[in-house]
């Protein structure tokens, strides 16, 4: 600090006793951080000597010779330097100090499959708001490296609502299955990624690595080959773990049975999925099957059926549900495809909403940072 600054500052804090209580209070949070620190005799006699060249108007004798290297390359110096300046400028304005977006990258995609209206193709990434639809008789895989893998399958809608990594590191994703079927393999602990998916009329948070997810018709049907999911039906809320070996389908409560031999081949067999091979243990037809024991909320019975205080509820075939309530009003499929297509556009708000969120913050800390 030169000697008029210097002067001019210990002024103020000799008359400001404000100030003077801060820098006490700073000198002492720091002190005890020096308080081992000694220094040699020889580097003092360096300071001291320094010390007084520079207030007799010499220059220091430790800075001569970078001084000459200096007039030497001037242009180098300066190009180097305002390099420098720019880097940590950029830095420090563009480099986002909450969540950063990643990206899902799109396998071998069939012809027909669209990203956000447009053709998918091979390499292509894929960031939170893009929304895949596949046709009929076809199969894609998305990738976030060794840890995220995702193959949708036949007549499939899926949007990425979330897919950010946070400042400590840990991923965060979250996807809407709207329509079609599913097979998800993620791996890792809660401590490096948590993801969840939504459907119509469930939320599936996962506290494993590798199931199947259909959705169709209101309904939709968990597989699970490894680990665990925890299903919440939207109405009656009551959350329910689905362990490895079993499957879970989902209407207005979840019921979950054990899952067969044939129902796990699934996972291995992709191609024989896409051409229907197994459509027999899909929804509708899983849901239309007769009364198997197994177990759920307290909104479903052992036979499957949905017990309510005001009626019964039975499946019909075509996966449609019908209340045999005291007004003898069905819930059939157009009621349910309706309320299907007005939680898509809540949805699809709240996308919206989120993503409007995520960069009115992102431009206000790089504004604050730019001050």
């Amino acid at each position: 600090m030169k000697p008029v600054r210097r002067e001019r500052f210990e002024g103020h804090i000799r008359s400001c006793a404000e100030c003077r209580k801060k820098q006490e209070r700073l000198a002492a949070a720091i002190a005890p951080r020096y308080q081992h620190v000694r220094l040699n005799d020889s580097i003092q006699e360096r300071i001291v000597r320094s010390w007084r060249e520079i207030r007799s108007g010499e220059t220091p004798s430790g800075t001569k010779g970078l001084l000459d290297h200096i007039r030497r390359y001037p242009r180098a110096v300066l190009a180097s330097s305002a390099a420098a300046v720019i880097i940590v400028i950029g830095t420090i304005l563009y480099w986002p100090a909450g969540p950063r977006r990643i990206a899902m990258t799109a396998g071998v995609a069939d012809m027909g499959i669209t990203l956000n209206e447009k053709p998918l193709v091979s390499g292509m990434k894929i960031y939170d708001g893009g929304w895949i639809r596949v046709p009929d008789k076809a199969v894609t895989r998305i990738v976030h490296g060794s840890i995220a893998s995702i193959t949708l399958v036949n007549r499939s809608d899926l949007s990425i609502d979330s897919f950010v990594r946070e400042k400590a590191g840990r991923i965060v994703l979250k996807n809407s299955l709207h329509d079609g079927l599913l097979l998800s393999s993620i791996h890792g602990n809660e401590e490096t990624i948590s993801y969840e998916y939504i459907t119509p009329n469930a939320r599936i948070e996962s506290l494993g690595t590798e199931f199947l997810l259909q959705t169709t018709r209101g309904m939709s049907l968990v597989i699970m080959k490894k680990d665990s999911v925890r299903v919440t039906p939207r109405r009656s809320r009551e959350s329910i773990v689905v362990h490895a070996g079993e499957k879970c389908i989902i209407s207005d409560s979840a019921r979950i049975i054990p899952a067969t031999s044939e129902e796990l081949a699934i996972f291995e067999n992709i191609d024989a999925l896409r051409k229907g091979a197994y459509d027999h243990l899909l929804l509708p037809s899983a849901a239309a099957a007769g009364p198997v024991a197994g177990r759920g909320g307290s909104g479903a019975d052992m036979s499957g059926k949905d017990s309510d205080s005001s009626g019964s509820a039975t499946m019909k075939n075509d996966g449609s549900r019908q209340d045999d309530g005291a007004d003898g009003k069905g819930y059939g499929r157009e009621e349910r495809e309706r309320e299907a297509r007005q939680q898509r556009m809540e949805l699809k708000k709240q996308q919206m909403n989120e993503m409007r969120r995520f960069n009115r913050n992102n431009m206000n800390q790089q504004m604050r940072r730019g001050r």
